[in-house]
């Protein structure tokens, strides 16, 4: 028994409740669940938010005026939500959630304004690159597929701000870099979904990067080139080309694992790329 998170067969025991409903006795659910409570997605989507917004009441009881107000309001935060945890045997039920993502990024905030500012990372923002990061965290230490989806979209968007990226966007095309990088993410996160993990969630934050990534990273391409053929840097429209292979190569795996291990993730994916595509 884990005092900080349920273990893999606890969480399972959890999907299968959430699955079931009130078809598993709940009598028995206590016993093999390790007394860990979860709540629907729509109470969980609200509490969520209730505790985002707890965590930024934090913020203005303190009003420091100064940046120790970041640190020391999420570590309130962190601390409010490890402690619902452990105290309340809470697991996917939002508030401990919201707490626990705010916590951390109030922290990444703070950490991000002792930065200088004109530090950064081959030219991108160093402390944006912080605040992704702390929102990663967050996102694995609460097991949130929702906040590790989000935060790796934003690390692709980051990627395109960088020096390198916008070298290569310039000889291959504008704004091919983003999607490249997106392209090459989901198909990792495609190929790792074929191992089975013995956490749900895990299966979860990979499918969330399979689903949600390619059309993301098409997005952010489509900003730059896919709507304005004069913004492709490469005269003969080699950048096009190249877009619309990588495309159709993740198109085809993605049909492929989809339909090979029926799973729902890999046709939303495929789904995004035939989007990208059609445009």
């Amino acid at each position: 028994m884990s005092r900080w998170r349920p273990t893999p067969a606890e969480e399972r025991w959890l999907a299968v409740a959430a699955g079931l409903g009130d078809a598993v006795p709940r009598a028995a659910l206590a016993g093999r669940s390790g007394g860990w409570r979860s709540a629907g997605l729509l109470a969980r989507s609200a509490l969520f938010v209730l505790g985002l917004v707890a965590a930024a009441l934090v913020v203005g009881i303190l009003r420091a005026g100064d940046e120790t107000t970041l640190l020391v309001a999420g570590l309130i935060a962190t601390f409010a939500a490890e402690w619902l945890t452990v105290s309340r045997r809470l697991h996917a039920s939002g508030i401990e959630e919201g707490l626990g993502v705010a916590g951390f990024l109030l922290v990444g905030a703070w950490i991000a304004t002792q930065i200088e500012p004109r530090s950064g990372f081959a030219s991108a923002s160093l402390a944006t690159l912080v605040l992704i990061a702390a929102g990663g965290a967050a996102g694995l230490r609460r097991l949130n597929p929702f906040v590790t989806t989000c935060a790796a979209i934003a690390f692709v968007g980051w990627i395109g701000s960088t020096t390198v990226a916008r070298a290569l966007d310039g000889a291959i095309g504008r704004g091919l870099t983003v999607l490249l990088v997106g392209v090459a993410l989901a198909a990792v996160a495609l190929a790792l979904g074929a191992r089975e993990y013995r956490r749900p969630s895990h299966d979860r934050m990979l499918d969330g990067l399979v689903a949600v990534l390619p059309i993301a990273a098409w997005l952010q391409y489509s900003r730059w080139s896919a709507f304005d053929p004069t913004q492709v840097a490469v005269v003969d429209g080699t950048g096009r080309s190249v877009a619309i292979v990588l495309l159709l190569a993740l198109t085809a795996a993605m049909l492929w694992m989809g339909l090979r291990r029926r799973r729902h993730a890999p046709l939303w994916g495929f789904l995004g790329c035939l989007v990208g595509l059609a445009f």
